[in-house]
């Protein structure tokens, strides 16, 4: 039986696209993590824990959505957008809530 070096591609990147969009799920889901911990405290005179793990949460999403779209399988853009939708959704949440808790009365 031979092996045919298309499929074992086709296999690593996918497996790599998976990881990718992974990768922005869960550094969106840290983000909006930190903000809802940060809403319950007082607020803090100098940026805490919290604030920086959500920079490097935000930061961490750019090259993990580069991955993703260099490895995305073009054939399927509807599967692609509804992963990409979820993390915009879960990030413009965080923004809105943390534009929210810096500007309350």
């Amino acid at each position: 039986m031979t092996s045919h070096p298309e499929a074992h591609e086709f296999t690593a990147r996918a497996r790599i696209h998976r990881i990718g969009a992974l990768a922005i799920l869960f550094f969106s889901a840290v983000a909006l993590l930190m903000i809802l911990i940060g809403i319950g405290q007082p607020p803090q005179p100098d940026e805490g824990t919290l604030a920086h793990i959500f920079q490097l949460a935000v930061a961490a999403i750019l090259p993990s959505g580069l991955v993703f779209f260099f490895f995305a399988d073009p054939r399927r853009p509807w599967r692609e957008g509804k992963l990409v939708a979820l993390a915009a959704v879960m990030l413009a949440l965080a923004f809105t809530l943390l534009y929210w808790y810096e500007h309350r009365g």
